[in-house]
């Protein structure tokens, strides 16, 4: 679990590094793909909660909707940030791409609150 949260807390600084660079295409398809790896973290945090692993988009709603219950706090954020993380097979449309970009934004704003709540859970 710690390095798990470990990881996380690197791919977050790592989106946040992205996200403050001009947004220049290649900047923004380095954003994009910062939040793909910092999305496919937390789900395998709540591995134990659900008694399964998380490998689906499926799974990873149900795992996020039960992780409501102890540290997440509005898992629809979460849900989008999953639909955009599909969408990113899409990336080479412009306008796909600077949609999924906005969201991206918004993204380790949320991971910060997580990585609060894991950190104060498990101390």
């Amino acid at each position: 679990m710690k390095s798990l949260i470990e990881d996380l807390k690197k791919a977050n600084r790592r989106l946040k590094g992205a996200i403050t660079l001009k947004p220049t295409r290649i900047h923004k398809d380095a954003a994009i793909q910062s939040s793909n790896l910092l999305l496919s973290l937390p789900g395998k945090l709540f591995e134990p909660m659900l008694g399964t692993r998380v490998v689906t988009v499926k799974v990873q709603k149900i795992a996020f909707g039960k992780a409501r219950l102890e540290i997440i706090d509005k898992p629809e954020d979460w849900f989008e940030f999953l639909r955009e993380k599909n969408l990113t097979a899409h990336i080479c449309n412009e306008k796909m791409a600077d949609r999924i970009y906005k969201t991206a934004l918004k993204f380790p704003k949320e991971v910060d609150k997580l990585l609060q709540k894991l950190l104060n859970n498990f101390k």
